[in-house]
């Protein structure tokens, strides 16, 4: 019986020793996750006065301001290229379609009478986005599209998952918030392009687009495509499909009197 009364008492004491040891090693980590955070501040404030004070902290490389300089110099470089790569659509849509802005119509497969038409921005405004939106017209990518509601109310023309398609390479910036109406939208998601229509009420920024650039304004049926919109804001397939989309000929406007 002594002898089980001192191996319990032993093995309560080597209990003891490890709670111990337990707790020193919690209170280590914690001291340690302190030092850690006020390292980490320590350091922000350092590399806010080493930016700041470059110049006589490194007064003959000034590596801040050599790393700003390079910096600049590549933004500098990929906004010539933009310029050049827009300059370039603009030339081509010139040459094909003319100046000013264009307009495409879109007709549903579920009702042959009900058509959409939306009207773009002046194509020296985003040429490089409506470079992109017509040569995928061109070549009927829409063509029998789902209509879906994604994330945040925007109504999505989702092609089928097999077509890759031309797709922008950078965005463009046009003033639009003192426009009204139903704006579309082009951007990338994944290997294809991919076109929004969104309210006045949507959230423009929550369908994750990779680029997005507003191109076009729809001019007839924006009620339509509202009242298509389910009451919830979460990604939601809709029942009707696209059937085409198609560029409305000049002299087809002229005669609807829509010029």
């Amino acid at each position: 019986m002594e002898s089980v009364r001192e191996e319990a008492g032993r093995l309560q004491s080597e209990s003891e020793v490890q709670l111990k040891g337990i707790s020193s090693a919690i209170d280590n980590r914690r001291q340690l996750k302190n030092r850690v955070t006020k390292l980490e501040r320590l350091n922000n404030r350092l590399l806010k006065i080493l930016k700041v004070q470059g110049d006589m902290v490194d007064p003959e490389n000034n590596l801040y301001q050599k790393a700003e300089r390079e910096e600049q110099l590549y933004i500098d470089r990929i906004d010539s290229i933009e310029t050049s790569v827009q300059n370039l659509d603009r030339i081509t849509l010139q040459e094909k379609y003319g100046q000013g802005h264009l307009r495409f119509q879109i007709s549903l497969s579920n009702d042959s009478r009900l058509k959409i038409e939306i009207e773009t921005l002046p194509m020296n405004f985003i040429p490089h986005a409506l470079s992109v939106f017509s040569e995928i017209v061109e070549n009927g990518f829409f063509d029998n599209a789902t209509i879906s509601q994604d994330i945040g109310g925007c109504l999505h023309f989702h092609p089928m998952e097999d077509k890759v398609s031309k797709t922008p390479i950078f965005v463009e910036n046009p003033v639009t918030k003192s426009m009204d109406g139903m704006k579309v939208l082009l951007g990338k998601r994944g290997l294809q392009s991919a076109v929004f229509f969104c309210a006045e009420d949507t959230d423009h920024d929550a369908h994750g687009l990779e680029l997005e650039s507003v191109f076009a304004f729809v001019v007839s049926g924006a009620d339509f495509l509202k009242s298509l919109r389910k009451s919830s804001s979460e990604s939601t397939q809709i029942s009707w499909r696209v059937q085409s989309i198609a560029r409305i000929e000049p002299e087809k406007l002229e005669n609807s009197g829509m010029v």
